[in-house]
Parts: C-alpha cells; sequence; structure tokens
C-alpha cells in the first residue's frame, strides 16, 4: 500500500501556502488522482482493494489535519505564556526602580575623621552614633568613623624575628631547587638509556610505515587507452559515458537518463580501473556506484488542473543510493587506479548502475532478475518540483 501520508506531507511542506484552502485543494487534487487511478485498473482491482486504497487515504488526510491543530494549539500557548512572563518582568522592574529612587532620595551618609592620630586604613568599622554631632531629625543617616588608635612602628626583636624567618623560606626553596635539578637529570639519563636500547625496533617500525604508503601491487590487467573499465572475470570492458538532463529546473542534482545502457555484464563480482591523465594531480578517495532506477509512472496536472498519472518509458533516475567503492593506487603508473569493494567477496545486485567520477556517469548492467525496490522510482508533483518514492511491490 502506497504511504499516502509521507506523499501528502511532502506536497504540503513543498506548497507557499499552508492554510486550510490551499490544504484542502491539495486533499481534492489526491482524491481525484486515486480515484482516477482506480478506475484505470477497472477489473485488475478488487473492489475491497479499492476501498482500502480510498480509506488509507483519508486517514492520512486526517492525520496530517490533527498534527497541524496540536502544532497551532502549541504555538498559542507557548506565545501566550511569554507574553505573561514579559508582563510580570516589566512589573518587577518597576516596583525595583521606584524603591530605589526612594532609598537614594532618603539616605545621607557621614563619614568622620579619627579622634587621635592616623588610624590604619584596614581597620574600617560601624560606630553607633556619637553623642558631639549635630542633631539629623528626620534623616535617614549611615555613619562610618575611623578607629582611633595609631599604628606603632616595629620594635628591634620584632624587626629581627622577621628576617630570620624571611632568610628560613629562601633556604627552603634553594634545596627544594636543587632537589628537583637531581630528579629531572635522573630521568633524562634514563629516557637516553631507553633510547639507545630501542633504536632498532623504532627503525623496523618506520619501514614498515613506510611500506604501507607505497603503492600496493595489484597483479590486473592495465589497458592501454585512456577510459573507465569494468574487470569481469580477468577480462577490461570499457565503460561508456552517459549523458543526462536534470529532470527539473528546480532540482538541481537530479538527473535523468534516456538512453539504455550499451554495457551488460553477466555478474557482479566487478572491479574497476580509471586510466586519466589527471589522475597524476589527485586521485578520489571513493567512488561511488549509484543506482540507476527505471521511472515506471509519474503524476502530473493536465491543462484543466487535474492530476493525471503518465506511465513512462526509456527514462532512468539517478538516484543518491548505492554503493562507495575503495580507491587503491597502481606501482607502477600514477596516471591508474584501481577501484573495488571494501569485500572482495562483495557481489553487486542485478540491475542497471552509474560509477561516478567527477560528476560524470559511466553506465553498465548486471544482469539477472531485479529484486531490489530501489530500482523502479514514481514521482509525484510539487510547488518545488517532482518528488520520487519506491514503487509499491507487486
Amino acid at each position: 500500500m502506497i504511504d499516502y501520508f509521507a506523499i501528502l506531507s511532502k506536497a504540503i511542506n513543498g506548497t507557499q501556502s499552508t492554510s486550510a484552502q490551499a490544504r484542502a485543494e491539495t486533499y481534492q487534487i489526491a482524491r481525484a488522482a486515486l480515484k482516477k487511478e482506480l478506475s484505470l485498473a477497472g477489473s485488475d482491482l478488487r473492489a475491497d482493494k479499492a476501498e482500502q486504497e480510498l480509506a488509507a487515504l483519508e486517514r492520512a488526510i486526517l492525520r496530517i489535519e490533527v498534527l497541524i491543530a496540536q502544532n497551532d494549539e502549541g504555538r498559542a500557548a507557548l506565545q501566550r505564556l511569554r507574553e505573561k512572563q514579559r508582563k510580570r518582568a516589566l512589573d518587577q522592574d518597576e516596583v525595583a526602580s521606584d524603591s530605589a529612587s526612594s532609598e537614594r532620595k532618603s539616605r545621607e551618609v557621614v563619614i568622620l575623621p579619627p579622634r587621635r592620630g592616623i588610624a590604619r586604613t584596614d581597620h574600617f568599622h560601624l560606630e553607633p552614633r556619637r553623642r558631639d554631632l549635630p542633631p539629623y531629625e528626620g534623616k535617614n543617616v549611615t555613619i562610618f568613623s575611623l578607629p582611633a588608635e595609631t599604628q606603632k612602628l616595629p620594635n628591634f626583636g620584632e624587626r629581627a624575628a622577621a628576617l630570620f624567618g624571611e632568610t628560613l623560606r629562601m633556604a627552603f626553596v634553594a634545596m627544594a631547587a636543587v632537589a628537583l635539578y637531581v630528579a629531572v637529570s635522573e630521568h633524562d639519563k634514563g629516557s637516553d638509556d631507553r633510547t639507545a636500547t630501542s633504536a632498532t625496533s623504532k627503525t623496523a617500525e618506520a619501514g614498515q610505515a613506510g611500506a604501507l604508503r607505497r603503492p600496493v601491487p595489484t597483479g590486473m590487467p592495465k589497458p592501454a587507452v585512456y577510459g573507465v573499465y569494468a574487470i569481469h572475470d580477468g577480462q577490461l570492458i570499457e565503460l561508456n559515458p552517459v549523458a543526462t538532463a536534470p529532470v527539473d529546473p528546480r532540482l538541481k542534482t537530479v538527473f535523468q537518463i534516456t538512453q539504455p545502457s550499451v554495457t551488460r555484464l553477466a555478474t557482479g563480482l566487478l572491479k574497476f580501473v580509471v586510466y586519466r591523465r589527471d589522475l597524476i594531480v589527485g586521485a578520489p578517495e571513493k567512488v561511488s556506484i549509484r543506482v540507476v532506477a527505471r521511472l515506471a509512472r509519474a503524476m502530473k496536472f493536465d491543462g484543466a488542473g487535474t492530476v493525471v498519472t503518465v506511465p513512462q518509458r526509456d527514462t532512468w533516475i539517478i538516484r543518491s543510493g548505492g554503493y562507495d567503492f575503495r580507491v587503491l593506487p597502481v606501482s607502477d603508473d600514477r596516471e591508474m587506479i584501481l577501484v573495488r569493494p571494501e569485500d572482495p567477496e562483495f557481489a553487486i545486485p542485478p540491475g542497471r548502475y552509474a560509477l561516478m567520477l567527477n560528476g560524470q556517469p559511466y553506465d553498465f548492467v548486471v544482469e539477472g532478475l531485479v529484486t531490489d525496490p530501489a530500482h523502479c522510482v514514481e514521482s509525484a508533483p510539487t510547488a518545488r518540483g517532482p518528488i520520487f518514492y519506491d514503487c509499491p511491490p507487486k
């Protein structure tokens, strides 16, 4: 059964307007298209099957409307909550501003000098109100006063004790520095010994790493002419580049092929050899083998605005899915690379494929019964261009 919910969701999201009227028009178009499709099936389709398809479409419409209603209610509740929080914050700011201004108007601060001598500046404290001050009637006054005691100079005994403590601290620091120097020296000596004993093993490891970086010999058949080749049963079979065209101007990454493949291979146990001059500059890390799907049917709008289903012939779509093959250098030729799967026993399933190299497809067909649904697609129209989905199982 077709996933009507996915098709309708993409069609609604692709429209410029998501109003209830626009959605209703989309639903009517879908109903008309499905009824026409069921009528074309005629006697080949059972009556209960037709009713199931129509009921599935209505369930998808109801599900979309319920989700849209829930989203609208959630956004409205969130907006009401934000407005309530904004109003509460404004009220709190007004109350804080009024209290701060009244506090500044009513409070006065008085700082008194000390009574005797010069006091230490690190002994500020709050004193009770002195009796010799003039009255501050009707005012909120805070009085700060410096303490009266005067700092005394240290005597000879205090100076001697301080000098002895500083000397003792410097001696302790010097002893710690000497101990640290001895420990570091011993560690460096042990490191030199370990380095001397492990020089042979490090040299061997470096040689192994260099061997991994060198090109690996492949023992494969090598072409004499530039091109892209498939290695099939030990033989080289050249792959031809195929011309492509965009499916729709709005879909700049989806391309179609309008001609059949001329290269057919009996099995999918394949490797590929690419022999090109530009590989000296830089070779790709991986090469994609993309699925090329046959376009079976396309839903389109006719002149009256009705959706009609049109069978398609000789049209294939290059899909984004497929397989990524590894790239290995050839030991004695920098203009040649070997392309192979991670698993040497992997076989590409039957179907049509395109080896993508710098955006240019080289197509081929693996013969056999095609069972992967990705090799057959249908299309439906949207405001952003057609969408493609797998053909329903038969």
